[in-house]
């Protein structure tokens, strides 16, 4: 009797790619035994097809790489054989993650392939700017020989802040420094070390705005998002320049307008845009138009997104995604996930309390990533969900500068910048059913934590040495203080006057200490908080912070 034949392994990559790219990457999987089919035009030349046939031909591949191709339900659906879809890229907006993995379908990206492309277009920019470069070909094409016009300035010399360094952010240092530019960033989430490497000077956010240029790689998340705003960009000297080639909603919008407005020296350039304001490829969008109408001589010059859209950064994003869809398929390794994390039924229950407890413990430390963070179970928890909840407790606490990170690659990530994590379960932890213990090492300072669930609904159980029932969900603000009369009456006065509700209030004391934890309609911006802080010197504060989770 003969056996059943073992079906073929099979890839699709169903996004345009160049034959010079296709060619390599078909070379590497066929050697290794697995068929590669390829849509020449993306998944856009299956929009025609109905169901039936639809699901005809994306029956039978076990893997789909695509770039910018749209991954909708009607996709997922059909492509009933298939377990793994990877974006050759970072986002994964064009993917419906959710449903992808409602249906049991992993999602990976490739990040980091790239970031020297980003890089490299922000330069472009740059020179444009000093230069005129834009402006200056117009209006010679055109027949205008306008020298006197175009006068520019010199990039050597200049100050250049960078608003995120990741990746990107340390490439663009690099090659700022070869051009003699003298180099700051903000990014409260990266390590020191990597400051004191690139010879990158730590600057606030607001430092960033007193220097010649500043540049955008951050990820859209609640925290970034506006982040930019009308009065960051007006404390910028003459002549400052604002380059964005990271998200559009990382800049207040109307912000933007009314610095342009007021700041006729202020010049900006761009390659991303809102969503909704580029609906079709090639079609003219009322809004930039409007933009640059408006500020004709600020808006130095305006790209389709373009920052990863070189022959080498597709390239190295498909053989990026080649190597994955490899790894899969032979050793069924799982890598760069957004969407996949083993964890049993019970624990399940833990990973949103986990998240919060993290974002929570960041707040209290005021953001950054930690030096070194200990994470510590007992009770009822299971030791195999450890690793998933520990993702969790990590997600948490850097998610909201990192907008990639889940419990899949939250580890992997913290490890990759030095931080040292431990794991353990400690059966003298607390004195509930379950018990998550966080404790956040960074630098001299440090912050513990610990959470319990009951139920459905997670609470902090003891916070700072102090015993406790707090939801760690919502706007917060938490202070720190001498068990003092006065305190709640003086902070209550100040939200009353400014119109800010609490949800929720819990205050206790331990040995002539006291927490004060408000649950808010808002979070206090940090010149609130500062004013509270200031009022409160005579009640012996330690700490006083506002954040959201």
């Amino acid at each position: 009797m003969n056996p059943i034949p073992t079906p073929p392994t099979k890839v699709l990559i169903a996004t345009v790619i160049k034959d010079e790219i296709w060619g390599p990457l078909q070379t590497l999987l066929e050697e290794q035994g697995i068929l590669v089919d390829r849509l020449p035009k993306g998944l856009a030349e299956l929009d025609g097809l109905g169901s039936e046939d639809l699901c005809k031909r994306l029956a039978g591949f076990q893997v789909i790489i695509i770039r910018s191709d749209k991954v909708n339900r009607r996709i997922i659906d059909a492509a009933a054989d298939t377990g793994l879809f990877i974006r050759a890229g970072v986002g994964t907006d064009t993917i419906d993650t959710t449903y992808a993995t409602k249906m049991n379908k992993l999602v990976e990206n490739t990040p980091g392939r790239n970031a020297n492309a980003v890089a490299e277009l922000v330069f472009a920019h740059l020179f444009n700017i000093y230069r005129h470069v834009h402006h200056a070909d117009r209006t010679t094409r055109d027949g205008f020989f306008l020298k006197s016009k175009y006068v520019g300035r010199e990039i050597m010399g200049k100050r250049l802040a960078i608003l995120g360094l990741g990746s990107i952010g340390i490439l663009v240092a690099q090659k700022a420094k070869g051009l003699g530019m003298e180099v700051g960033a903000y990014d409260p989430y990266q390590r020191d070390e990597v400051f004191q490497t690139q010879e990158v000077k730590r600057l606030s956010l607001e430092e960033c705005f007193t220097y010649d240029v500043v540049t955008l790689h951050m990820n859209l998340t609640d925290e970034t998002r506006g982040i930019v705003t009308e009065e960051l960009l007006c404390r910028m000297p003459l002549g400052g320049a604002l380059i964005n080639a990271a998200r559009a909603e990382v800049v207040d919008r109307e912000g933007l307008c009314c610095a342009l407005e007021k700041r006729k020296d202020l010049r900006c350039a761009f390659d991303v845009f809102h969503e909704g304001d580029l609906p079709k490829e090639q079609e003219a969008v009322p809004l930039v138009k409007e933009i640059i109408r408006r500020f004709p001589q600020q808006v130095a010059s305006v790209t389709p997104h373009l920052g990863a859209s070189t022959l080498e950064a597709n390239e190295h994003a498909l053989a990026g995604a080649g190597e994955q869809a490899l790894r899969y398929l032979k050793e069924g390794a799982i890598l760069n996930a957004v969407n996949y994390v083993h964890i049993s039924k019970e624990g399940q229950g833990f990973m949103d309390l986990a998240k919060s407890a993290g974002s929570f413990a960041a707040g209290l430390m005021d953001g950054g990533i930690p030096d070194a963070l200990e994470i510590t179970f007992a009770g009822t928890i299971k030791e195999r969900d450890y690793l998933p909840i520990s993702g969790s407790v990590i997600t948490g606490m850097l998610q909201a500068w990192h907008e990639t990170i889940t419990p899949v690659n939250a580890k992997m990530f913290a490890e990759e910048r030095g931080v040292k994590i431990s794991i353990a379960h400690d059966p003298h932890l607390g004195s509930y059913a379950n018990q998550i213990g966080i404790m956040f090492r960074k630098q001299e300072a440090s912050c513990y934590i610990e959470a319990s669930l009951f139920g459905n609904t997670g609470h902090l159980t003891q916070m700072l040495g102090i015993p406790l029932l707090y939801n760690p969900c919502g706007n917060h603000l938490v202070i720190k203080h001498s068990n003092v009369p006065g305190v709640i009456a003086l902070v209550a006065d100040y939200l009353a006057a400014n119109r800010i509700n609490v949800e929720s209030l819990v205050n206790t004391g331990v040995n002539g200490t006291a927490l004060s934890l408000y649950n808010l309609s808002r979070k206090l911006s940090e010149e609130e908080v500062k004013h509270i802080h200031q009022s409160l010197q005579n009640k012996g504060v330690h700490l006083c912070r506002s954040f959201g989770v």
